[in-house]
Formats: C-alpha cells, structure tokens, sequence
C-alpha cells in the first residue's frame, strides 16, 4: 500500500468509525467458502448502510473506499458494486 492510500486509511480510523465492532461479517458477508443467498446479502447490506449513515467517517471512508476499489462489502454506505458505478459515472 503506498503512502497515500495508508493516509486516506489513517483518516477514516482517526474520524471514529462506526464500524469499529465485533460484527465485522455485517459489512464483509460471510466467510467466501459460504454461499449468500441474495435475499440475506441484500438484508444484511441494509443494515450495513444505516450504521454508515450516521458515521462520523463516512466521508473519509469514501474517498478510501474510491481510491481502492474494494471487491466486497459495504464502505461509506455503499456496496462494492455501488462503488463501482460511481466511479464509472465519474470516469
């Protein structure tokens, strides 16, 4: 990871992120060997993005999120592929 990216990282640890707890799989899914069914993604993911909605590092965490273009999981209260087209739209 170059320097940037660990600064842009450090930023969102130093705003005081809400997902700092003990349910990390809220926002990562379960374990790649088990299968999600798209009715417990989609469920879970929501309850990813109300916790994003009030963090203090939302902002941070998406301009980390943007600038490395995670494959999985809910950052700034959006998921992966959510990211994905905004950077599309912004191309």
């Amino acid at each position: 990871m170059n320097e940037f990216l660990y600064d842009l990282r450090d930023d969102v640890l130093n705003a005081g992120p809400a997902c700092e707890s003990d349910d990390a799989d809220l926002f990562t899914g379960p374990d790649s060997f088990e299968p999600e069914p798209d009715d417990e993604r989609e469920a879970r993911e929501e309850k990813a993005k109300a916790v994003c909605r009030g963090c203090p590092a939302r902002v941070a965490c998406l301009v980390y999120a943007l600038a490395v273009s995670p494959e999985a999981g809910v950052w700034a209260g959006l998921t992966s592929d959510e990211l994905r087209a905004l950077r599309e739209v912004a191309a």
